[in-house]
């Protein structure tokens, strides 16, 4: 019987000592998780206050580019994109950034990019490479190929012969206005042109009877807007250009034949068109383009109050965002796709309600 009593007290012990682990385990956590008046959350602030940039360095042609220097400021921070052209920072203070891309052969180029709070900022952003100049040089009287044609440019960029089929070719030029110029052919009495070289562009110069064609064009939106930046790739030829402040482009030089005129643009849906240019003609067009489209939504609880950092997963893709004060969230440039939102929230209880 006494047996018997002692082990019933030790087990009342145990249980006591239990429930005692429990709730001492229990006030720890909430003691780790929860906020305080003199320090507002603090960890959850700092969590919603910082943010970090997954880039993709890609060319003219949507392919990434290894090895491209990348400078973040404010920070000064460097890195090199890798095979796929990604680059990954660590955390940042939420707020805009400049980011600037280098590369040899290639235009620099800088981007902004703006860092918000508990989300990684996911985009592709461009480095052209640079223009280049390639044509054929021809005799006007037998119509024949002419070989060791030299070709200058002024600026100069060098001196150039032509090969066994009167083409030459002069790579990665700067962008901005040049005179090029065959010498030594006697037989062409127009053997001096001017052109404006623009990155990623393969500008055709030919000289002899080789007749060409020009396309130009401007490009809109839905609403009538000139859309700037926009990448022209004009196939089988590879050239690819940019519109203009005002949404134009002008190719000259351009071999007769069917074109493929594709338009794209970063945050806006890919068009193509179809065109022919004649020997000697001029092919003028307008074309659009238009924003991707946008997804908003306001959370609520049940009694239709706004939940604000609310977490929301959107899907396919994964990423994650946090609605605002107003329990709202805006997603802009989205491709066309059913997508699924994963709504969620931590509650916290503070832990001055104990006190």
């Amino acid at each position: 019987m006494l047996m018997k009593n002692y082990l019933t007290i030790v087990y009342e012990r145990g249980v006591k000592m239990k429930k005692l682990l429990t709730i001492y385990f229990f006030f720890f956590l909430l003691m780790f998780y929860s906020c305080t008046k003199e320090d507002d959350c603090v960890g959850i602030n700092s969590f919603l206050s910082e943010g970090n940039i997954e880039a993709v360095i890609i060319d003219q042609n949507n392919d990434p580019v290894s090895e491209a220097f990348v400078i973040i400021t404010p920070g000064d921070l460097k890195d090199t994109s890798d095979v796929n052209g990604i680059i990954t920072t660590g955390l940042l203070e939420k707020g805009s950034y400049s980011m600037a891309i280098s590369k040899e052969n290639y235009a620099d180029t800088v981007h902004s990019v703006n860092v918000l709070g508990g989300v990684t900022t996911k985009s592709n952003y461009r480095i052209l490479i640079l223009g280049s100049i390639k044509g054929t040089v021809t005799d006007p009287i037998s119509e024949t190929p002419v070989e060791g044609a030299e070709i200058i440019t002024i600026p100069a960029t060098g001196v150039f012969l032509t090969d066994a089929e009167g083409k030459y070719e002069i790579e990665f030029i700067q962008s901005g206005e040049y005179v090029v110029k065959v010498n030594n052919v006697n037989t062409i009495a127009d053997n001096e042109k001017i052109i404006f070289v623009r990155n990623a562009v393969i500008n055709k110069v030919n000289f002899g009877s080789l007749a060409t064609g020009s396309v130009e064009g401007t490009v809109r939106d839905k609403n009538g807007m000139a859309v700037s930046g926009a990448i022209v790739n004009i196939n089988p030829d590879a050239i690819n250009l940019t519109t203009d402040a005002n949404g134009y482009f002008l190719v000259e030089y351009i071999d007769p034949g069917e074109k493929t005129i594709t338009l794209s643009k970063e945050n806006y849906g890919d068009r193509e068109y179809e065109e022919t240019v004649e020997a000697g003609g001029f092919v003028s067009g307008n074309y659009q383009i238009d924003v991707k489209g946008s997804l908003r939504c306001t959370t609520l609880d049940v009694s239709g109050i706004p939940v604000a950092e609310a977490k929301i997963v959107i899907n396919p893709g994964g990423e994650i965002f946090y609605t605002d004060n107003n329990g709202f969230l805006e997603l802009l440039y989205l491709d066309e796709d059913a997508y699924t939102l994963e709504i969620s929230k931590i509650t916290i209880i503070p832990r001055h309600l104990f006190s």
